[in-house]
């Protein structure tokens, strides 16, 4: 767990902006199920709050980007 823990956090810091990066973020965290005991929702609680904290502002952000393109079209 130690060393996938250290693989992400790196990836994280250094390809934060990168759009494959991003969309690897957003899947993995349509399999984090807190009610749930999955291996990614015990990594994802393992992560420094820092990251926990980037990868929610990025699904949140995708979340909203979805929402105002919906509401363009209607």
């Amino acid at each position: 767990m130690e060393e996938a823990l250290q693989s992400f956090v790196l990836l994280q810091a250094n390809n934060a902006e990168n759009e494959i990066f991003e969309a690897y973020i957003i899947k993995f965290s349509d399999h984090i199920d807190p009610s749930r005991n999955t291996d990614i929702s015990s990594f994802f609680a393992f992560l420094p709050a820092l990251i926990q904290s980037t990868i929610i502002e990025k699904i949140a952000g995708k979340s909203l980007k979805e929402d105002y393109i919906i509401r363009l079209s209607l």
